[in-house]
């Protein structure tokens, strides 16, 4: 009798030690599948073409009294995984020089086909500081540009002042010349019955429906006079001929004529 009672004590002991591990293994896996969930991809270690899957877009704050102000960042993430940002690593920069460090710290993480903003990136911005032409955003060095944002520069107050006196020592010559002519085709209208692509609006629309799937406030089309040029959060961002073929900065070509036989065919 007491072998029997020590053997099924023994059994039992068996027993619950092989539920303890099960249950160690259980939530040692649950452990390993959520570090798998939360890992992210630092910006830098990506791809060139993952990169190209994170948009950025510079915002502006109002003004101060000493018209200074703030600069916020918008960066979308239309890839297939999470990417992280050290927002220390920033840099505002003008005609390659650096001008302004991050005023924020600290890891930002984005996930897959998510966006946010990082509020007040750069602070005490002003144009009588971006002295200089071209302002850009960098990440980690200032050669790695994220956006380039169109901000007025010391050098645009000073190109005004210069248009003003212009303006006013050649007015008086100016319109001696102009007297005799006759101006209506100077201002008419340019002919647009023959574009297929007949305005501004039109274009950045083709071009979105070509090549990304930007929101119509991100791309800015302009009239070049042989088609329009697009500009892409600030950044070029390629063509559109009036005919309304479409290629981007990186080559890739879209016919309109293609296009239309996709719609046509109901597909």
């Amino acid at each position: 009798m007491k072998k029997l009672i020590w053997f099924v004590g023994m059994l039992s002991i068996v027993l619950l030690a092989g539920c303890s591990n099960n249950n160690s293994n259980s939530s040692n896996d649950s452990a390993t599948k959520t570090t798998k969930t939360e890992e992210a991809t630092a910006y830098q270690k990506l791809s060139s073409n993952a990169q190209k899957s994170i948009k950025f877009k510079v915002i502006k704050g109002e003004e101060n009294s000493n018209k200074n102000y703030s600069l916020s960042l918008k960066i979308q993430n239309k890839g297939n995984k999470a990417v992280k940002f050290d927002k220390s690593k920033f840099m505002l920069t003008v005609d390659g020089v650096k001008k302004f460090s991050s005023s924020a710290d600290g890891n930002v993480t984005v996930k897959a086909g998510n966006y946010l903003t990082v509020d007040d990136l750069f602070e005490n911005v002003s144009a009588e500081k971006l002295d200089g032409v071209k302002v850009q955003i960098a990440y980690l060095n200032k050669d790695d540009v994220v956006a380039s944002p169109k901000l007025e520069t010391s050098s645009d107050n000073d190109t005004d002042s210069n248009s003003d006196d212009s303006a006013a020592t050649t007015q008086d010559s100016n319109s001696d010349q102009n007297s005799g002519q006759d101006n209506s085709s100077a201002n008419a209208a340019p002919d647009t019955s023959n574009r297929r692509i007949a305005d501004t609006n039109a274009a950045a629309d083709r071009f979105r429906r070509a090549h990304g799937d930007w929101t119509a406030d991100d791309i800015q089309a302009t009239d070049n006079g042989s088609g329009y040029t697009i500009t892409v959060n600030g950044e070029s961002g390629g063509t559109v001929g009036y005919n309304g073929d479409a290629t981007d900065q990186d080559g890739n070509y879209s016919s309109q004529a293609d296009e239309d036989r996709i719609n046509n065919s109901g597909y």
